[in-house]
């Protein structure tokens, strides 16, 4: 007898379930439509919405339509907000304190962790790879500049350490071969001097406080040394044919002096 008022009650309770579209302990409760969306509601916590909903083409929504207004976090290792998205840490500002749209830390070598995070300020926006305490290894600007070592990038490849390369192409905008013109006027070497007295460095070329400051253009710069060696070739041919003519008086004087 007891056998079946046990299997008429679970049999009652089976049927109640099963019609019943929302189940509410004290202030949470779950419900769920005739579309198969699972709702949760937790009125202590002032939260609730959509959290499952199956969609089209076989896609299961969580969190639909951002309900949860808060976003979406599995245990403490993937969060999930806006347009934000944090993975595997998760973190309130970025390693350089702006604004965090995406931290990504995929692996962990040793005691540091990668970290690929990206970054809002009211003019720009950037793109980081950090390794451990090494912040901002590489960044990229949204203008298309690039920074090693180098967090806000004014040019297309900023890098603030040494760079060694096999072979490194320039293309210069212009050339030293004007030197050679015939309407080019050579500087004489008395205003090249003056120049160096007063200026203590050559006509044209920056100087030391110059360099320091602003640095230097490296294809500017080598055309600018070609002109040097190329006026400097040409102060060396104008003296090799004085020296030739010197060296024609001088036999002729000593011809003189033999006879």
């Amino acid at each position: 007898m007891r056998k079946i008022i046990v299997l008429i009650l679970l049999t009652i309770l089976a049927i109640t379930a099963h019609s019943q579209s929302r189940l509410q302990v004290e202030n949470s409760y779950l419900s769920i439509n005739l579309h198969g969306d699972i709702s949760l509601h937790n009125l202590d916590r002032k939260s609730g919405g959509r959290a499952l909903v199956p969609y089209g083409n076989n896609t299961l929504l969580i969190n639909a339509g951002n309900d949860f207004t808060g976003g979406t976090q599995i245990a403490n290792q993937a969060f999930f907000k806006d347009y934000g998205m944090v993975l595997g840490e998760q973190m309130s500002t970025t390693v350089f304190g702006e604004v965090n749209r995406l931290i990504i830390t995929p692996y962990r070598h040793g005691s540091g962790t990668w970290v690929v995070s990206s970054r809002d300020i009211p003019s720009a926006a950037f793109l980081d790879f950090s390794y451990g305490v090494n912040k901002g290894l590489l960044t990229i600007k949204h203008q298309g500049n690039i920074g090693i070592g180098v967090a806000d990038p004014q040019n297309k490849l900023e890098v603030n350490g040494t760079i060694r390369s096999k072979e490194v192409k320039i293309e210069a905008t212009g050339w030293a071969d004007f030197v050679f013109a015939k309407d080019y006027q050579l500087p004489s070497l008395e205003e090249v001097e003056a120049h160096i007295k007063e200026h203590k460095h050559l006509p044209d070329v920056p100087s030391e406080t110059q360099v320091k400051e602003e640095g230097i253009n490296i294809g500017e710069m080598q055309a600018k040394l070609l002109q040097k060696i190329e006026e400097l070739t040409l102060y060396v041919i104008e003296q090799d044919k004085t020296i030739k003519e010197q060296s024609k008086l001088i036999n002729k004087l000593q011809e003189r002096i033999g006879d």
